[in-house]
Protein backbone atom coordinates (compact mmCIF):
# COMPACT_ATOMS: atom_id res chain seq x y z
CA UNK A 1 0.00 0.00 0.00
CA UNK A 2 3.00 2.18 1.02
CA UNK A 3 4.45 1.97 -2.29
CA UNK A 4 1.40 2.45 -4.54
CA UNK A 5 0.38 5.79 -2.46
CA UNK A 6 4.15 6.79 -2.92
CA UNK A 7 4.59 6.06 -6.76
CA UNK A 8 1.03 8.03 -7.64
CA UNK A 9 2.40 10.95 -4.96
CA UNK A 10 5.48 11.27 -7.18
CA UNK A 11 3.32 11.36 -10.19
CA UNK A 12 1.03 13.99 -9.30
CA UNK A 13 3.96 15.79 -7.87
CA UNK A 14 5.84 16.16 -11.44
CA UNK A 15 3.00 16.42 -13.16
CA UNK A 16 2.36 20.12 -10.78
CA UNK A 17 5.46 20.95 -10.96
CA UNK A 18 6.47 23.72 -13.97
CA UNK A 19 7.71 20.75 -16.18
CA UNK A 20 3.83 19.13 -16.34
CA UNK A 21 5.88 15.64 -17.16
CA UNK A 22 6.94 12.20 -15.45
CA UNK A 23 9.13 9.69 -16.69
CA UNK A 24 7.92 6.61 -15.23
CA UNK A 25 10.73 4.58 -15.03
CA UNK A 26 12.17 7.41 -12.69
CA UNK A 27 9.32 6.47 -10.60
CA UNK A 28 10.06 3.20 -10.77
CA UNK A 29 13.87 3.80 -9.39
CA UNK A 30 12.49 5.92 -6.84
CA UNK A 31 9.95 3.71 -5.84
CA UNK A 32 12.39 0.43 -5.82
CA UNK A 33 11.30 -2.97 -3.96
CA UNK A 34 10.62 -4.85 -7.58
CA UNK A 35 8.09 -2.99 -9.02
CA UNK A 36 8.22 -2.14 -13.03
CA UNK A 37 6.84 0.32 -15.61
CA UNK A 38 3.46 -1.71 -16.23
CA UNK A 39 2.61 -2.05 -12.27
CA UNK A 40 3.40 1.74 -12.25
CA UNK A 41 1.07 2.66 -15.52
CA UNK A 42 -1.68 0.29 -13.99
CA UNK A 43 -1.09 2.60 -11.11
CA UNK A 44 -1.78 5.91 -12.85
CA UNK A 45 -4.38 4.69 -15.26
CA UNK A 46 -6.65 3.54 -11.57
CA UNK A 47 -5.71 6.74 -9.93
CA UNK A 48 -7.92 8.64 -12.17
CA UNK A 49 -5.45 11.64 -12.72
CA UNK A 50 -5.82 10.50 -16.68
CA UNK A 51 -7.56 12.80 -18.97
CA UNK A 52 -9.22 16.14 -18.69
CA UNK A 53 -9.13 18.23 -15.99
CA UNK A 54 -11.99 21.07 -15.64
CA UNK A 55 -10.68 22.44 -12.89
CA UNK A 56 -7.30 22.78 -14.51
CA UNK A 57 -8.84 24.72 -17.49
CA UNK A 58 -9.43 21.81 -19.62
CA UNK A 59 -5.68 20.73 -18.96
CA UNK A 60 -5.16 16.84 -21.06
CA UNK A 61 -3.06 14.68 -18.77
CA UNK A 62 -1.95 11.54 -20.95
CA UNK A 63 0.24 8.16 -20.61
CA UNK A 64 2.23 7.91 -23.88
CA UNK A 65 3.44 4.52 -25.53
CA UNK A 66 6.95 5.45 -24.31
CA UNK A 67 6.45 5.58 -20.44
CA UNK A 68 5.53 9.71 -19.73
CA UNK A 69 2.79 10.94 -18.59
CA UNK A 70 2.29 14.39 -19.62
CA UNK A 71 -0.11 17.37 -18.62
CA UNK A 72 -0.62 19.48 -22.17
CA UNK A 73 -2.31 22.60 -21.68
CA UNK A 74 -3.99 25.56 -23.78
CA UNK A 75 -0.72 27.12 -24.23
CA UNK A 76 0.93 24.12 -25.53
CA UNK A 77 -2.09 23.57 -27.87
CA UNK A 78 -1.91 27.09 -29.23
CA UNK A 79 2.21 26.71 -29.64
CA UNK A 80 1.33 23.69 -31.54
CA UNK A 81 -0.70 25.75 -33.50
CA UNK A 82 0.95 28.08 -34.35
CA UNK A 83 4.19 26.30 -35.77
CA UNK A 84 1.83 24.02 -37.30
CA UNK A 85 0.25 26.76 -39.73
CA UNK A 86 3.97 28.22 -39.83
CA UNK A 87 5.21 28.26 -43.34
CA UNK A 88 8.07 24.92 -42.77
CA UNK A 89 5.21 22.40 -42.27
CA UNK A 90 4.89 20.10 -45.32
CA UNK A 91 1.89 19.34 -46.33
CA UNK A 92 0.23 16.18 -47.98
CA UNK A 93 -1.26 15.23 -51.24
CA UNK A 94 -4.80 16.83 -49.72
CA UNK A 95 -3.31 20.03 -48.23
CA UNK A 96 -3.23 18.69 -44.82
CA UNK A 97 -0.81 18.72 -41.69
CA UNK A 98 -0.44 14.85 -40.55
CA UNK A 99 -1.37 14.00 -37.72
CA UNK A 100 2.58 12.52 -37.74
CA UNK A 101 3.88 15.80 -37.87
CA UNK A 102 1.23 17.25 -35.02
CA UNK A 103 2.43 15.02 -32.61
CA UNK A 104 5.97 15.62 -33.47
CA UNK A 105 5.43 19.32 -33.47
CA UNK A 106 3.79 19.07 -29.93
CA UNK A 107 6.60 16.62 -28.44
CA UNK A 108 8.71 19.28 -29.18
CA UNK A 109 6.68 22.34 -27.49
CA UNK A 110 6.93 20.02 -24.31
CA UNK A 111 10.51 19.71 -24.78
CA UNK A 112 10.68 23.16 -24.94
CA UNK A 113 8.33 23.54 -21.94
CA UNK A 114 10.80 21.43 -20.02
CA UNK A 115 14.04 23.25 -20.71
CA UNK A 116 12.50 26.20 -19.68
CA UNK A 117 11.36 24.65 -16.68
CA UNK A 118 14.65 23.61 -15.29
Amino acid sequence: MGRRERAVGIVRAELGGARGICELEGVVERVGGGVDRAWVEKLVRASGMLGVGVEDGGEVTMLTERGWVVRVGRSDMEEMQRVALGPLMVLDEAGRVSYDQLGGVLENVLKSRMATAK
